[in-house]
């Protein structure tokens, strides 16, 4: 991580942590802040809240970048040449429930959750604006808390879930299984995705399409085939989104492909118009970058694969060539406005690589390889054969998914242990440090001291 934006991250996250860590489910307005009544009285204030609810998700918290640099670390994705100890921890599976890392991942997503739902329990109230805009405003909620728990739930198994903002009910509440979880994410983006209809024309805010997209995933991820076939399709079947066959137009400000994107040019003037994480991916001049690409994913790509050579990096530093992820370009403000970048959360390669494993697994072989080969030929290779095996097609799409979405959001980490594989593949790649304990984060040790509710995962 360079230095600056270290120190940036490091010292806002440290704030964040400290002014949450001892309840972080009892979360008041910072004192400097208008007080509730007056954010729900006045239309300029609530619609600031939304907005400031989009900056909390992807820029306060550590969804911002942590996501996808501990998941890349903690699978096979990226090694960490950093000076910074905390990231070697993650790629040894070193963490602990000491860790103040992981406190401050756990307490500032769970802020984010206390700004959606101060937003979905209190509007309604609200006498200044319309109906409609209330019931929008309340679906952008539902979708960012639904967002935030799924990534909680998938890093760290049984959490607690927290619809109020009541401290009487919040400051002993127990876990809730990750299915309760998952289901109260299916929920919320099922309300979303009625809430915002009609609003799809518009991918820096949460919309319908991007709350089916998103429940195409919990539905791949709960085994819910069906749904998730459905869903994606939806997607897909729009007519919103488009592939580019550029590969390094994909996460462009202007790309067709991006069904979610976080403007960097409105929610955070400190990353102008390219993205935290492409600054921390990418190499300062002449430097060896803090994230390097593994060999296990270098080494994964079939030659001829357009992706490597476009997603791929490299540079000679100190007579060293070093690899890293080239997928967004930009580490400072571009001076040509079309190449300005956002932070890309969901987008349509993915929406293809989940109807194809949801096809899979209902053995619809020729459906699923159909999908599969549509991201193939972008990428330049050749098709797959139709008479595959579902064991055989199950393996491709694992394969099709670690070339198109390493080194974004988790997804590698995610997929190795939703699919069961993680004991195998990790076990292989390090062997005397994986331990199958290391699919989920420990539950802090702050937050069980405030709330002995809470009970710590197995092995911590």
């Amino acid at each position: 991580m360079k230095p600056t934006i270290k120190l940036i991250v490091v010292v806002s996250l440290v704030l964040i942590a400290f002014t949450a860590c001892n309840k972080v489910l009892q979360v008041p307005l910072p004192v400097n802040e208008i007080t509730e009544q007056s954010v729900f009285a006045d239309p300029g204030t609530i619609s600031s809240a939304v907005a400031g609810m989009y900056t909390s998700a992807f820029h306060t918290s550590s969804m911002s970048f942590a996501v996808t640099e501990f998941g890349g670390y903690i699978a096979d994705d990226l090694h960490s040449n950093s000076t910074y100890a905390a990231f070697a921890e993650f790629e040894d599976n070193g963490y602990t429930a000491q860790d103040q890392t992981i406190e401050t991942f756990w307490s500032s997503i769970y802020q984010v959750i206390y700004t959606t739902n101060n937003i979905i329990n209190t509007l309604p109230g609200s006498t200044v604006i319309n109906s409609s805009l209330k019931t929008q405003y309340i679906g952008e909620a539902k979708f960012l808390r639904a967002y935030s728990y799924f990534y909680l739930t998938n890093f760290f198994g049984n959490i607690p879930l927290i619809l109020t903002t009541s401290v009487s009910e919040n400051s002993s509440v127990k876990q809730s299984s990750k299915a309760v979880i998952l289901a109260q994410v299916i929920a919320d983006l099922k309300d979303a995705e009625t809430a915002l209809q009609g609003s799809n024309n518009q991918t820096t805010l949460a919309t319908s399409l991007a709350a089916s997209a998103l429940l195409a995933r919990t539905y791949l991820y709960t085994k819910d085939w069906a749904n998730a076939e459905a869903s994606s399709t939806a997607v897909i079947s729009s007519g919103q989104f488009q592939l580019p066959t550029n590969l390094n137009s994909v996460f462009l400000r202007s790309s067709t492909e991006s069904i979610f994107h976080i403007a960097t040019d409105k929610f955070d003037p400190a990353t102008l118009n390219y993205t935290v994480i492409g600054a921390e991916l990418l190499p300062a001049s002449g430097a060896a970058p803090n994230d390097v690409v593994t060999s296990e994913l270098l080494n994964a790509f079939e030659p001829g694969d357009k992706r490597k050579a476009s997603w791929i990096g490299s540079i000679n530093s100190g007579g060293a060539i070093y690899n890293y992820v080239n997928k967004y370009k930009q580490s400072s403000p571009p001076a040509d406005a079309d190449s300005a970048e956002d932070i890309v959360v969901l987008r349509l390669g993915e929406q293809y690589l989940i109807r194809a494993e949801a096809r899979a697994q209902e053995n619809n072989i020729s459906g699923s390889v159909a999908d599969l080969n549509v991201l193939r030929t972008r990428a330049g290779l050749p098709n797959l054969p139709s008479a595959l095996t579902t064991a055989d097609l199950l393996l491709a799409v694992e394969q099709e998914r670690r070339v198109e979405l390493f080194a974004e959001w988790a997804n590698r980490w995610f997929d190795l242990i939703r699919t069961g594989r993680a004991d195998q593949v990790l076990g292989a790649e390090k062997p005397g440090i994986w331990k199958s304990k290391d699919a989920l984060f420990p539950i802090p040790y702050l937050e069980i001291k405030a709330n002995p509710a809470l009970v710590q995962n197995p092995g911590y």
